[in-house]
């Protein structure tokens, strides 16, 4: 027996000195050790987050944590370990924060709860395997370039955006989906209780986000200058932008031109679209109009 145990006990620091993460973290910090009690908690944080089922579904001691190393302050050859949250509850926690700030970000739950897996192919294909690759390709801090969806009523653009939003959140990746002409209309309520900077500076600094339907909205100076080109101007080269839209770039920008009290002011249209237009792919959305389709009104 005593035998056996030592054996188990060999066999398992050995494990533990082989694990991938242990190898790695004694490389990182060389001049420091740990307890190997710890290591071997380390190990197993770190072998549960390889296989990572997402959020709902975490094995961890915590959910949404995991362990980190943490050098002592007091003890320079120390190494010490702590929870913290992983890049999705990071994720997930940036996102509550954008929804207490924007009521309108409750998108239907169609469109909310939509995967790429439950969209019927059809014409769409092109611009549905287009949004496939910028999730695939996509890398949160490098990516730029984001997409303008566009095409006539009821193709499923809005519940594209959805699977797009829902893909990237999978990856960890915080996302806004905003539906605009419910966004602008709170705006203006949100002058009364002075949160409108708060809620402009939401979107500002999410990582990817996606504004549907824009050019739906009634046109005005302020929510056009003091509202959307104020949240693109402090994202254009920072953030991905996406876009849902019935318009074309040119039909958009003279949707933009028009405003309900000036009339038409093409510079500020034209400037409007310069935080647009060289940041995005147009993916054109070909298809049937599925709010008149009964049998399959949202695939």
């Amino acid at each position: 027996m005593p035998n056996d145990y030592a054996n188990k006990l060999k066999r398992m620091q050995e494990a533990l000195n082989n694990h991938p993460d242990v190898i790695a973290l004694k490389d990182s910090h060389p001049d420091r050790k740990a307890k190997e009690s710890e290591l071997f908690h380390y190990a197993q944080s770190c072998t549960r987050c390889r296989s990572c089922p997402g959020l709902e579904d975490c094995r961890n001691e915590m959910s949404g944590h995991r362990l980190v190393p943490v050098p002592d302050q007091l003890k320079p050859d120390l190494l010490n370990f702590a929870l913290r949250p992983c890049k999705l509850q990071e994720a997930s926690m940036k996102q509550l924060q954008i929804q207490k700030l924007i009521r309108c970000h409750n998108v239907k739950d169609y469109i909310k709860n939509s995967i790429f897996d439950d969209l019927d192919i059809d014409q769409r294909k092109a611009a549905i395997v287009e949004c496939i690759r910028f999730c695939n390709d996509f890398k949160p801090n490098e990516t730029k370039e984001g997409l303008y969806l566009y095409g006539s009523y009821g193709v499923g653009k809005s519940r594209i955006a959805g699977a797009i939003a829902n893909e990237l959140a999978k990856q960890g990746v915080d996302v806004a989906l905003v539906y605009v002409p419910d966004f602008l209309e709170e705006m203006k309520d949100s002058i009364s209780d002075n949160t409108v900077q708060q809620k402009v500076d939401a979107l500002k600094r999410v990582t990817v986000l996606i504004l549907d339907d824009i050019g739906a909205e009634t046109n005005s100076s302020w929510t056009r200058d003091g509202i959307i080109s104020a949240i693109l101007n402090d994202r254009m080269e920072k953030f991905t932008t996406i876009y849902t839209s019935n318009l074309t770039m040119n039909e958009l920008n003279s949707h933009f031109a028009k405003t309900t009290k000036e009339g038409i002011n093409q510079k500020k249209a034209d400037r409007l679209l310069e935080r647009i237009e060289p940041f995005v792919k147009v993916v054109p959305v070909i298809g049937r109009n599925r709010r008149r389709d009964r049998n399959n009104p949202r695939g």
